[in-house]
This record gives structure tokens, sequence and C-alpha cells, in this order.
């Protein structure tokens, strides 16, 4: 008797047990899909609203910040007519009204992503930020555009949150065809923008942060809008669907292009930049210079301005003849380093520089050329102590590197034509 009230107990403990497994992993379950679709949401498209294609507000995820833009079904069904994707405008009040189309200013820190078709009918897809550095594309998503099957497509786009933000582009069905303008396209079944696990950097159609202004992305509204008027008039989505999740995320390098005498330098998503290259730098006129700063907390005057504790020059001098000659110098926190190698090839060629700041305290400074003691600052490997310009550490000041803004001038009859950086040293062997 004994024995069988203890089975009874036993399955009823076995029983209750069960359930209550049954039960967590149910809320666990539960608890998993709204914390994913907490980091999600879709705006389905609204052809005629009112006004005939205004405003429409794009939704935001609960869990913060959109990160990853998939916009489906994109057709322009008549030439010069566009859509508009806008994020950061300042204006709260956008919905319900149609005019003006949107547009970026210098200084508003506002994105668009445009699509449509030209007044002659070809197919056109541009981003711009910030008011300015437009990236436009010729890809299909009108319905003239020359591929095999036309009609709606699908794409999609990376934010990320640096400064400037580097924005990623991919198309179902293509990527970048490797040319450095970017502008063609090579057929790739593997891209699908609903499947984010196939999208990748080498697949992209596009990868930029090298906008001209180095701002933020502003924190206002976004918005949806066709320039169209009715529903057979206009270029258009049926859904666009929002991500609070980054699909490639934070990464370790970027690039600028300067379109200034002063240009501040882009920061690597993963942390201060802690390498350089400097392409193109050349100088032509007495007493000109590129200089590269780094550990400003706003831009520094001219090129052979003063550092102070923590901060950086590397100077590509063009000096005047022989009084005084050309030359290269590097300072740190106030001292000057001295070259073991003179380097002056910039006064009579476009050069390529590289140089590694790391964190340290005092910092390592090492500064390369490309063709000079065989380094080449493409190749990581060929970039050690023993053919450097110079490499230094044993700087008075003992103090690391500060971690704020890089900048690159350029005086008169001067050119360098990019700055890439990474969040990482370079130099192999240390």
């Amino acid at each position: 008797m004994n024995k069988r009230f203890s089975m009874i107990i036993s399955l009823i403990a076995a029983a209750a047990l069960a359930s209550g497994c049954a039960q967590a992993s149910e809320n666990a379950t539960a608890t998993e899909t709204a914390a994913a679709a907490a980091t999600t949401c879709e705006t389905t498209y609204q052809t005629v609203s009112s006004p005939a294609n205004g405003y429409q507000a794009l939704c935001t995820p609960a869990a913060g910040k959109a990160r990853f833009f998939r916009i489906e079904g994109t057709s322009v069904n008549l030439a010069n007519k566009y859509f508009y994707l806008v994020l950061g405008d300042s204006d709260a009040n956008r919905v319900g009204t149609n005019t003006p189309s949107p547009t970026s200013s210098a200084g508003d820190g506002k994105f668009l992503f445009i699509f449509g078709g030209s007044s002659g009918g070809a197919p056109w897809t541009y981003f711009t930020f910030n008011g300015n550095s437009t990236t436009q594309f010729t890809y299909p998503l009108h319905t003239i555009a020359p591929l095999a099957v036309n009609g709606p497509s699908t794409v999609c786009f990376e934010i990320a949150d640096t400064v400037p933000p580097q924005v990623t582009f991919w198309a179902n069905g293509l990527k970048s065809d490797g040319s450095a303008a970017q502008t063609g396209a090579v057929a790739d079944a593997t891209v699908d923008c609903s499947n984010t696990a196939t999208l990748t950097r080498a697949n992209a159609v596009m990868t930029k942060a090298d906008w001209a202004n180095v701002a933020a992305l502003a924190s206002g509204n976004a918005y949806i809008k066709s320039s169209g008027t009715s529903l057979t008039d206009v270029a258009k989505v049926t859904k666009v669907f929002v991500s609070s999740n980054s699909v490639i995320g934070a990464t370790d390098v970027c690039s600028t292009t300067p379109e200034a005498t002063t240009t501040q330098i882009c920061n690597p998503a993963k942390g201060t930049a802690r390498h350089f290259r400097v392409e193109g730098v050349q100088t032509s006129s007495a007493h000109s210079s590129v200089t590269l700063y780094t550990g400003y907390s706003s831009a520094p005057s001219g090129g052979q301005a003063a550092t102070t504790n923590g901060q950086a020059s590397f100077i590509f001098y063009h000096g005047n003849g022989s009084a005084p000659p050309p030359q290269t110098s590097v300072g740190y926190s106030n001292q000057t380093g001295t070259l073991a190698t003179a380097f002056s090839g910039f006064t009579t060629a476009a050069s390529e520089v590289c140089m590694d700041i790391t964190d340290a305290t005092p910092p390592r400074i090492t500064l390369w050329a490309t063709g000079v003691n065989t380094a080449d600052c493409k190749s990581r490997s060929t970039l050690t102590a023993t053919n450097a310009l110079i490499n230094k550490s044993d700087w008075t000041t003992a103090v690391a590197a500060n971690a704020t803004a890089g900048y690159l001038y350029r005086g008169a009859g001067t050119t360098a034509t990019k700055v890439t950086a990474y969040s990482h040293v370079m130099g192999t062997g240390f």
C-alpha cells in the first residue's frame, strides 16, 4: 500500500514538473519573440494618402534607433518621378503635407535615399548626407531597367552609428562590380535583403563613409514620400522594413575624401583611429605643406600648428629651394622627432604615406612612405620598424595620445586625395 501511494505521489510530482518546464519553455519562447519583435517594425506605403502621396511617417523599432532598412517593391511608372526615404528631418509636422520635396543642406545632418526615373527615363538611385557628397547609381529600380526580368525590386541598406555615418547598400541579385567608382553591378544570386545572413561588405553595391562633411546623423524624424500625385503616376514601394539591429556592425576602418583646406578625418566605428594612410600627397608651392593632425578637439590653424599634450602632427613641407629645403617632420606633445631616413618625394610626385600611433603612454609613433626602404602602405607585412622613416616611443612627455579628432590640412598648391583611418595599428614585428 505504501509503495503504491509513493508511486502515485511520484507520478503526480513528475507531471507537475513536466508541466512547469513546458510553461517555462513557452514563457521563454514568448519573451524571445517579444524581444525580437521590439527590434523591428514595418511601414506599408500608402500610395494615395491625404494629400495625395504626401509625407508618411516611417516607423521606429521599440528597441531603439533604426540601423537597417529593407525597401520592398520598388518601382517607377513614369520618368521624372522619385521616391524618398528621409532620416534626421528637423520638421516634426511633415505628415499630412505634400510639398516641398525632401532636400538636404550642408550642416543639417539629414540623410536621403532617393530612387526614380530621370527625365530621359533612365533608372536613378542615390544617397546624400548633410547636403553634399551625393553617391549616384543606375540600378534596377525602374520598370524599363535592362534586366532579364523587369518589375519591382528589393533593396536594403545599413546606416552605422559612426561620424559621419557609414552606409552600406545592397540590391537583391546584385553586387558591386569592383570598379573604383562602383557605378556598375554584376549578378549575385546570393544577395537577399530578406536574409541578412547573405549580406556582407564584399557583396554590397556600395559602402560609403567618406562624406564631405564629418558630422553625425541628426536625431530628427523619419519619413517616406513619393513625388507622384496618383496611383499610376508614382515612384513607389510596397513596404519598408526597419530593424534596430546592425547587419555587418561596427567596422575598424573608414575613409575621408578631403574637400576643404582643413578637413576633419572620420573615426572608425570600432574605436579611435590608430593608423592612417594618406594618398596622393604632393606639394608644389614654396613653403606649402600637407599636414595630418591627431588628438585635436577643434581644427588646428595652418600647416605647422603646435602640438600640446596628447596631440601629434605629421608635416610634409615643400620648403623654398635650399633655404629651407623640403622636409618631413613628426611632432608629439610639443616635441619633434628626428627622421632616420629623409623624405621629400612628395615635392616631385604624388606620394603615399602612413603612420601608427599606439595606445601606449607615451605612444609609439611610426611613419612610412610607400616605395621608401621597401615599405608599401597597402601591404601590412612591409610596415616594420627597420624600414620606417621614423619610429619613436621615447617622447619626453609621458602622456597617452588623445582620442579626439584628426584633421588633414592642405595648403595652397598641395594635394592629398584620400585619408583612410583604422582603429588598430598596422606595423608588424614591434
